[in-house]
Formats: C-alpha cells, structure tokens, sequence
C-alpha cells in the first residue's frame, strides 16, 4: 500500500504547475501513502522524449483541475540515482513515461507508454 501526506506545508509543490515533486519512495510513502491522498502520478525519465512532449500537457491538466478536484498531481524521474531507481522499482515501472493512479494512498492502476488502458488522457 502506498500514500501521500497532506498537509500542504509538508508537500513540495511547483505552484506554477500545481505539481507535487515526488524525488524517492520515502517521499511517496509521507505525501500519498501515508496521508491516503488520491494522486496522479507522472512517471518519466530525464531522457525520454516521449516524458518531455507529454510534461506540457500534464502540467495543463493539474492546472486546470486545482481548484475542482481533491486529487495531488505529483511528478517522479525514476531515472535520477539511486532514489529515482528505487522508486520506479516500487512502483514496478517498466516503461516511461507511465501514469500512476493512487485512490486513497493505494496504487490502483500504473499504465505505461503504448498501453490501451481505460485512462483519460487531456488532448
């Protein structure tokens, strides 16, 4: 089971992306797990291209649903050693860039580049 904590003061967020950065598996047990937040989170690495044409768009998403919907979008680079490793290894992320769902802190569905999956995707 995995969550986040939430209380804003605890949580790293960009304000100008309303994202909350998740840097290691200790930080997405304290902000999602822990806290039992639902969460969005975005799994890239700092070399895939696919990561960085998609990062616009959800960025757009967690803009636009800040102030409706009671759900943390986060961002974590499973590529950054060793904790970016140790998290996708959590996470068991085999592909990026991928979409984490956490409903209450729990992982519910983890879908990855190229999956047909039943995930709204913002266009």
């Amino acid at each position: 089971m995995l969550a986040v904590a939430d209380a804003p003061s605890e949580r790293r967020v960009d304000s100008a992306n309303h994202i909350a950065a998740i840097g290691s598996a200790s930080e997405l047990h304290t902000k999602i797990v822990v806290p039992k937040r639902d969460c969005i989170l975005f799994v890239t690495a700092s070399h895939c291209r696919k990561c960085h044409r998609m990062t616009p768009h959800f960025r757009r998403t967690a803009r636009r649903s800040s102030d409706s919907a009671d759900v943390t979008f986060a961002h974590a680079d499973v590529s950054s050693r060793p904790h970016g490793k140790q998290l996708g290894k959590v996470l068991k992320a085999e592909k990026v860039p991928s979409v984490a769902l956490f409903r209450k802190g729990e992982l519910i569905e983890l879908g990855g580049e190229g999956e047909a999956s039943s995930m709204a995707v913002d266009r």
